[in-house]
């Protein structure tokens, strides 16, 4: 029979080892075909590297991709751009833009879940009562525009939207809209932007340098259009 005090452990930290246990099959599924293979350095930062390490696993080809695009989603500290350009330049914009889109989804949707226990767990725990409150008033103010604008953020934390997003319990369905729509333009140029070096270079670099521009100033354009509709404190 199983020690009480061993129950009592496991009920008490069952969700790190939940975590704990998915951080594991992703390391055997994806990670250690990457260490073996590929430097872990280029993997999520080199479109050549990331296209030699896709294209190894031949008919499995496209189910690693969407697999590379949902870890740079979950771990907001890897480059979330670069995976989407290697999709474009191995399976053409369509294709790489329907999976590649797919992934952001289902990427969004586990920072949206783990925001939503770590709000039931953790957060009541480690926080206090009066902590609590401050925080439910500012996280009570996210609503769809910001979740939208966000995505247009050029930067790779940009995810991180959706552990607030869980957090604030704001309602799954705006949510995943708001992300689907505001990751549309940016992921669709990213991806373009990769399919566009097999017609021609000078047209990458050209495409490289006008999506910098906009990614710098559509934050703050479509901020001003949604102005009226957003109070910010």
């Amino acid at each position: 029979m199983v020690p009480q005090k061993l129950k009592e452990a496991y009920f008490k930290h069952r969700l790190w080892i939940l975590l704990l246990l998915i951080a594991f099959v992703l390391f055997l599924v994806v990670l250690v075909p990457i260490l073996i293979w590929v430097p872990i350095s280029k993997i999520f930062t080199d479109p050549e590297s990331i296209k030699v390490f896709v294209l190894s696993f031949e008919k499995w080809a496209i189910l690693v991709y969407v697999l590379l695009s949902i870890i740079v989603v979950v771990a907001p500290p890897l480059p979330n751009e670069i995976v989407p350009i290697a999709g474009g330049i191995i399976f053409g914009f369509w294709e790489a833009l329907i999976f590649g889109l797919l992934a952001r989804i289902i990427g969004s949707s586990i920072n949206y879940w783990l925001g939503t226990k770590i709000r039931k767990g953790i957060y009541i725990k480690l926080i206090s009562e009066e902590e609590q409150e401050r925080l439910k008033k500012h996280t009570e103010k996210i609503g769809w525009q910001t979740v939208f604008i966000s995505r247009f953020l050029p930067s790779t934390d940009t995810d991180l939207i959706a552990y607030i997003s869980g957090i604030a319990k704001m309602n799954y369905l705006p949510f995943i809209v708001a992300s689907f729509f505001g990751m549309l333009v940016p992921v669709s140029a990213t991806i373009f932007i990769g399919a566009s070096l097999l017609i021609n270079k000078y047209l990458f670099f050209s495409l490289v340098a006008f999506y910098i521009i906009g990614m710098l100033f559509a934050p703050k354009i479509i901020k001003k259009a949604f102005r009226p509709k957003i109070r910010i404190s």
